[in-house]
């Protein structure tokens, strides 16, 4: 909570797009494994954690921050099937999500396409809500895609050792 608080000057000076924190959701419900008929319950599991970790973060913010909450809180989501339909429903009702435990090109896509389901059903019901009114920039919700450094590390490090001994 404090270090959203101490990011707000640069999340309001960039214009909603800087200055995020990320928070986990318990690591029992996002990463729960079940069958294909119970795929629908997981999903919610995650949706509703992640609205009680917002909450609790955005109460935890308003206590130290004269009673105002932020809206530069992540919930950190793993971009497993799951993860990427809980998170474009999270994004959906406005909460902002950062896709983690992407490994592959293919899980970036899919964190991408989930983003931009989830916005597009964002932006829609506010429209419909506020008699097709776009919504305020500060409410679209944002999200961000976080890989495997380590992967990357091994096929970068030859590169990186090259231009760090002038090759």
């Amino acid at each position: 909570a404090e270090v959203a608080i101490a990011f707000l000057p640069i999340y309001k000076e960039t214009n909603y797009r800087h200055g995020f924190v990320s928070t986990e959701l318990p690591t029992a419900i996002v990463m729960a494994q079940g069958t294909d008929a119970d795929y629908p319950d997981r999903v919610q599991a995650i949706v509703e954690a992640g609205k009680a970790r917002f909450k609790a973060t955005q109460d935890e913010i308003a206590k130290l921050n004269n009673g105002v909450p932020t809206r530069n809180i992540f919930l950190k989501i793993p971009a497993t099937e799951i993860g990427l339909k809980a998170g474009e429903i999270l994004e959906s009702l406005c909460y902002n999500v950062n896709y983690t435990l992407v490994a592959t090109k293919e899980q970036y896509r899919a964190t991408v396409i989930a983003h931009k389901w989830g916005v597009m059903a964002f932006v829609k019901n506010y429209r419909a809500k506020y008699n097709d009114a776009l919504p305020p920039l500060e409410l679209i919700p944002q999200s961000v895609s976080s890989d495997f450094v380590s992967r990357d590390d091994r096929s970068v490090a030859p590169i990186l050792d090259g231009v760090i001994k002038g090759d």
